[in-house]
């Protein structure tokens, strides 16, 4: 890839104006009145700067901008986690600890700290008074007071920052790519220009960014917010690519924005969330100094508390890069086409026209099965393809995929079966050309449900969008009947646009209340086996428990051509009792805490707050202990949406770690004496513990002993 010198990319930001949002790759006169915030109603409130820099942040700041500029990753941090000018030490690990390994520093270093907390907490006995030169540095760093409440809270007040400085400059050299596009599209949605700096707080721009609890892209968006704003599916997951997932931080961002009606609060919120900075709002107001300092809410630590000092340290950094780095040589802007498909294609009909892998380069949210050919692209997908070989591409033949190739352009259905619907019910009529005559009282779930197929199945054959109604008279396409009665549709040439911009991404509009839950049951082994099935179609096992509605995939993936696949180790289907309540009671049921679940995640499950989940179990403070037993209120949402809720972003787990993660084996590990299965899961953080459990089925990790056995699978992530 070409690259360029600095110039034009050095001041790229302006909080000064805001402008009237318009619709990425949209005219004018396609603005519609939800989408249009003008500029009189951002603007008021701040005259200046939408993002002040108050007196008391500016310690805090200048810490975030030595930790990205000053420090690498080799260098950690011991400091005061409350007044970061507090810097005890700066180890070098290289020197300290040559040749040792991560695990064995942070041990090091979590020693060290005990040290330091031992000399606090001696100044605090000795009234300030030292009596080393390692004491009396410390002091010195607290103005030598004598006051001992001061040196008592500083002792628990201790962290450990690794520097960040290769990472940020690399950032800033792969933005050169993106920000042009991303400056336009944030201008056209009427949000702050200063707000691009988030990326590097997130991710660092690493395009493949994907943190172990399931975030993904530059804007480390989780599925269950993406979905609102991107299409994630088995195709492509829009997260991925940082064009468009900057469409959608620009969307989520003006929503909070509606909300919150303040330009750091948003900033803040991007970490703790709306509603937790609404609450903190109702008390404090719109001063978000004052709410770094005060706040006291449960959720609202460390890295909530820091979210604002990171932003501003990313935006100055920004802004003069030079200062920091030196010369840099930005990445050149990327130069595309976009070719508009009439038809479905599959990736590897377009590899005679163009390097798959440049196809990969351009199009980072196609999800590995559509750029091998497991999967095809529908049509009217917007594909960005290598400046000037847009008309190459009107020459690929249309591609004829099948039922469940079409199953796939649509985002995963969960679903089961239900019951057997009664003989007496008239559900319409089969007509002697396969199709299906739509009835009064018809839905689509039930013919789904009669013909033995999806809703996904039935929309993607008679082209229907995620928001399509039926109605009596109408004749559906059924999927049985698909491949004899469908006539192949005739060549057409596609419709090229050659642009240098980006393409629009499709909105996907929100589901219906019948699409979220009404077809829903709590038959979750069906469900979870499902799952499974899906993730050995796409990481290649083969040995998963696979139930009759998922043949016609099963079938699908067999017939595929063979693909060298790096994975030996099928991944274990969940068993069912894991995700129901242990006991359920008139008003509230009692649940078994899981890895990556939050008091935060229970709260939204039940449709209550935190508080009243802490209230149900007496709690002063979060008590969440993994495995552990948690009453959950009931009045709210009741035991099978719970259920249904708890089981979606279980799923939504899996699916996105293994859209970019193998396993590649798995080892067995006897725990010797001293071992638990803690100390050896942090020397495989690149794990995830929920994973580790799933390998583990019906142990309980926090009380294995010496000479238990712990299954480790071993993963690698996938090349894109």
């Amino acid at each position: 890839m070409g690259k360029g010198k600095s110039n034009g990319f050095a001041v790229i930001f302006s909080s000064a104006l805001i402008l009237a949002p318009l619709p990425l790759f949209a005219s004018t006169a396609d603005i519609t009145a939800e989408d249009a915030i003008s500029a009189a109603e951002l603007a008021p409130d701040y005259q200046n700067d939408l993002f002040p820099e108050h007196d008391s942040l500016r310690p805090n700041v200048n810490f975030w901008v030595d930790v990205y500029t000053k420090y690498d990753e080799n260098q950690a941090i011991i400091h005061d986690s409350v007044n970061l000018n507090i810097r005890y030490e700066v180890v070098n690990l290289d020197d300290a600890y040559p040749r040792a390994t991560r695990r064995y520093a942070a041990r090091q270093l979590t020693l060290r700290k005990r040290q330091i907390a031992d000399a606090l907490n001696r100044l605090a006995r000795q009234g300030g008074r030292c009596e080393n030169e390692g004491e009396c540095r410390i002091a010195a760093l607290f103005g030598n007071t004598p006051d001992a409440r001061v040196y008592r809270e500083a002792s628990d007040q201790l962290r450990v920052q690794y520097g960040l400085k290769s990472r940020f400059k690399q950032g800033l050299v792969t933005s050169g790519q993106f920000m042009p596009e991303m400056r336009k599209i944030f201008e056209r949605y009427g949000v702050p220009l200063d707000l691009l700096a988030l990326p590097h707080v997130e991710s660092s721009f690493n395009v493949k960014a994907y943190s172990r609890v399931g975030a993904a892209g530059i804007w480390q968006f989780m599925r269950s917010t993406g979905k609102h704003y991107m299409k994630i599916n088995g195709q492509t997951d829009e997260r991925r690519d940082p064009l468009i997932a900057t469409e959608g931080a620009a969307k989520f961002l003006r929503d909070n924005y509606v909300a919150l009606e303040s330009w750091p609060l948003v900033v803040t919120s991007y970490n703790h969330g709306k509603n937790g900075m609404a609450h903190a709002k109702r008390i404090h107001g719109d001063d978000i100094a004052g709410i770094i300092a005060n706040y006291d809410g449960r959720a609202f630590g460390f890295a909530s508390r820091n979210f604002y000092c990171e932003f501003l340290a990313a935006r100055r950094v920004m802004q003069n890069p030079e200062q920091y780095f030196g010369n840099i040589d930005f990445h050149s802007p990327l130069e595309f086409d976009v070719v508009k498909l009439q038809n479905h294609v599959r990736i590897l009909d377009l590899a005679r026209h163009c390097d798959i892998n440049e196809i990969a380069r351009l199009n980072p949210a196609l999800h590995k099965n559509s750029l091998t050919g497991r999967a095809v692209l529908p049509r009217g997908y917007a594909l960005r393809v290598p400046r000037g070989t847009a008309a190459a591409f009107a020459q690929v033949a249309p591609y004829n995929p099948t039922p469940e190739e079409l199953a796939q352009t649509a985002p995963m259905q969960r679903m089961v079966p239900r019951p057997a619907q009664p003989a007496n019910k008239d559900y319409g009529t089969t007509t002697p050309g396969g199709g299906y005559v739509v009835d009064s009282g018809d839905s689509l779930f039930s013919i789904a449900q009669k013909h033995n197929t999806t809703v996904a199945a039935l929309k993607g054959l008679n082209d229907m969008g995620r928001r399509s109604r039926i109605f009596p008279g109408q004749k559906l396409i059924l999927p049985a009947e698909a491949a004899s009665h469908i006539e192949p549709p005739a060549p057409q040439p596609l419709t090229v646009a050659a642009v240098p911009s980006s393409p629009q991404p499709a909105v996907t509009p929100a589901p219906s209340a019948a699409e979220k839950g009404h077809s829903l049951v709590a038959d979750y082994s069906t469900l979870f086996a499902y799952m499974a099935n899906r993730v050995a179609v796409l990481i290649g096992g083969s040995n998963l428990r696979q139930p009759a509605a998922t043949a016609p995939i099963a079938a699908a993936a067999a017939a595929m051509p063979s693909q060298p696949q790096t994975v030996s180790f099928p991944v274990p289907a969940p068993e069912k009792e894991r995700f129901r309540f242990t006991k359920t009671e008139e008003r509230h049921g009692v649940i078994s805490v899981l890895p990556e679940e939050t008091l935060a995640h229970y709260a939204e499950w039940a449709g209550v707050s935190t508080r009243d989940i802490m209230r149900l179990n007496k709690w002063r403070r979060p008590r969440l202990q993994l495995w552990g037993a948690v009453k959950i209120p009931l009045d709210k949402a009741g035991a099978d949406v719970f259920e249904r809720r708890r089981i979606e972003f279980h799923q939504s787990l899996y699916k996105d770690f293994f859209g970019s993660h193998n396993v590649t084996e798995v080892d067995d590990r006897v725990l010797h004496r001293g071992q638990t299965a803690w100390t050896i899961w942090n020397g495989q953080r690149e794990v995830p513990l929920w994973l580790i459990s799933l390998y583990n089925e019906g142990k309980q990790l926090n009380r294995l002993q010496a000479g238990d056995i712990l299954r480790v699978p071993v993963v690698e992530k996938k090349a894109f």
